[in-house]
């Protein structure tokens, strides 16, 4: 997506055809957490259904491993006030309430 685009890295389809808007995060192993910006929280909470947080893990030796997190933020994090530009959250915490694409 244009560098310029809010909220989202990329508009991608499922094996339905449903566009789907995804956000990656990549961290190298070891991270203790990662940062989200106002909108990108936002077009998660107004896409929820059709919205996947893309985390990704990079070894020492370039490997990766990817988690996938259906609707990111509803129930999990409180919307973000005009005031709040990035919010740090935990990965571990992240991590672990991902799957691994199918």
């Amino acid at each position: 997506m244009p560098h310029n685009n809010k909220g989202f890295d990329i508009d991608s389809r499922n094996h339905h055809g449903r566009i789907l808007t995804i956000e990656v995060k990549g961290r190298v192993a070891g991270a203790r957490d990662f940062s989200i910006t106002r909108s990108e929280i936002i077009c998660a909470l107004n896409k929820a259904d059709r919205h996947i947080l893309a985390l990704v893990e990079v070894a020492d030796d370039d490997t990766t491993q990817v988690r996938y997190l259906y609707d990111p933020f509803t129930n999990r994090e409180p919307e973000p006030s005009q005031a709040e530009h990035k919010r740090t959250l935990d990965w571990k915490t992240y991590w672990e309430l991902g799957e691994a694409p199918s």
